[in-house]
């Protein structure tokens, strides 16, 4: 008897959705419809972000050695 009820509570902890779980399944969804267009497509979707993430990462990485180095 404890052993069918071990496995109901786990089958139940399974199917509560995490915001981590939904932000998995969000992220499946947007890589599907990329990987569903064409090359230029994915690239003229894609650049703009990456190009903003990498403009973001230096500009911090600038101001953290900019402070570093005048300590």
């Amino acid at each position: 008897m404890r052993r069918i009820w071990q496995l109901a509570s786990f089958s139940r902890a399974g199917n509560r959705v995490s915001p981590v779980n939904g932000d998995a399944q969000w992220w499946d969804g947007v890589e599907l419809c990329l990987s569903g267009l064409g090359f230029v497509l994915q690239t003229i979707v894609v650049m703009p972000v990456v190009l903003a993430l990498a403009y973001g990462i230096a500009g911090s990485a600038r101001c953290l050695l900019g402070l570093v180095s005048s300590w």
